[in-house]
């Protein structure tokens, strides 16, 4: 079994597993300052991460904690960083190609209609009654089923109305 590299601290003798864990030693216990921490202003105050943006630093407290404010306008889902909700919001906008030989739902990607193919999603639960009123997919859920409904729904802030798919 290969032995990892440790890094050892200069004033102490203290070893650690990785560079990152040594600098961090080194400035609590030591007050040392790191030449790239220096270059990276903005730290966070509960682990070693430093950046030198800002909106980097907001955007990894979030790791820390539950806030969620990206949120997806068509089935409420909420997420921590903005880059996560743009690969979501392709769930509900990309054109679907990919149609099930089996129960024709229709997907963005090969890779989702692999996924479907493999989780049983055309097991015999999938039946009429978990079909869609608007475009006749089928579901074999109905929690899956009320998920997508919702994509067919708009509001303009007061009232909602249906969309063709």
């Amino acid at each position: 079994m290969a032995q990892q590299q440790q890094h050892m601290c200069k004033e102490c003798g203290q070893t650690f597993p990785s560079y990152k864990l040594l600098m961090h030693h080194s400035q609590q216990k030591h007050g040392a300052t790191n030449p790239v921490m220096e270059k990276r202003p903005f730290k966070c105050t509960q682990c070693p991460y430093s950046s030198d943006k800002g909106a980097n630093l907001r955007s990894h407290m979030r790791t820390h904690t539950n806030d969620r404010p990206f949120i997806c306008v068509f089935c409420e889902k909420s997420f921590k960083l903005a880059s996560n909700l743009n690969k979501h919001m392709k769930l509900h906008t990309e054109e679907k190609v990919y149609a099930c030989s089996e129960c024709q739902q229709k997907f963005p990607t090969a890779g989702k209609l692999k996924k479907h193919r493999l989780e049983g999603g055309c097991s015999t639960n999938n039946s009429a009654a978990n079909q869609c009123q608007y475009c006749d997919k089928t579901f074999p859920d109905v929690e899956q089923l009320n998920g997508h409904m919702l994509t067919h729904f708009v509001t303009d802030g007061s009232s909602y109305s249906t969309t063709a798919s």
